[in-house]
């Protein structure tokens, strides 16, 4: 036997608002079975309550109202099958999105475990591995806003290339730059990423690191690169890259500058010293 609900009843039922049933038959999605023509009230039959559980169930997939509309327009099995293939192809497509998004949040919580954790201002040496970087060109005079261009640029060209780089941005300044204590002048900027990938995308090889962390106005680097530039003279090793300047903390974590922490990285060779 047929059965009738009002408004009220059929939302209780269904678990959703009155004003969602009543948008559905405004916008012709999911109309009333009877609508009594003295007061307006709109009543629904029991025949439509699988009609209603498919909206919802299409609507949890993620389809639009218009779309779902469309659907169930001309709804068979085959139709279906279709609609349901390309909702678990845009599902997996948006499954391996959230993964990458989480990877990269997790490398930026470890970076900043990392400078809270380490030794400002000392000099360490450590055996780095592979590094994959994807990185833009500074343009001159290479002040702070040829910089935070270029950055700007580097994640356009990032998104545009489909290069999934990390949230952490990094600086090059070249070895004639370092050695000639032309600290602020960087050649490049970059972002790591997990592989190569992309023209201008490459790989730092492994090897001896002296590397020391600099906490504080990234104007202020160069007492710190002093440092690392005396450790590696005193110590007998030789220079044989550019820096690599990592931000760990940085504007993306804090608002409060004198918080930064940059972490400055050279690559030597044992047992040769100089800096030439």
């Amino acid at each position: 036997m047929r059965m009738y609900f009002t408004v009220s009843e059929l939302a209780k039922a269904q678990g959703i608002s009155r004003q969602t049933l009543i948008y559905y038959d405004r916008i012709g999605l999911f109309h009333p079975s009877y609508t009594d023509p003295s007061n307006g009230y709109r009543y629904y039959s029991s025949d439509q309550l699988d009609e209603l559980d498919t909206i919802s169930m299409l609507k949890a997939a993620g389809l639009s109202l218009d779309a779902i509309r469309k659907e169930l327009a001309a709804y068979t099995t085959s139709s279906a099958l279709k609609m349901l293939n390309e909702r678990i192809s845009d599902i997996d497509r948006k499954i391996a999105g959230l993964r990458d998004i989480r990877a990269r949040l997790v490398h930026r919580m470890d970076s900043v475990a990392q400078a809270l954790n380490g030794r400002i201002g000392q000099v360490s040496l450590a055996r780095s591995g592979d590094i994959y970087i994807f990185k833009q060109q500074v343009k001159p005079p290479y002040s702070y806003d040829d910089v935070s261009l270029a950055t700007k640029l580097c994640l356009t060209r990032a998104r545009k290339e489909k290069v999934s780089v990390h949230f952490q941005s990094g600086a090059i300044l070249s070895k004639e730059k370092l050695l000639q204590h032309r600290f602020l002048e960087t050649d490049h900027v970059f972002f790591p990423c997990d592989r190569a990938a992309g023209k201008n995308c490459e790989k730092i090889p492994g090897g001896l690191t002296a590397s020391i962390l600099h906490k504080g106005e990234y104007s202020r680097t160069g007492e710190s690169y002093e440092k690392l530039l005396a450790y590696i003279e005193e110590h007998g090793l030789k220079l044989c890259s550019p820096a690599y300047e990592f931000a760990l903390n940085d504007y993306l974590t804090t608002n409060d500058e004198k918080e930064y922490i940059t972490k400055l990285t050279l690559y030597v060779e044992e047992g040769s010293s100089g800096l030439d």
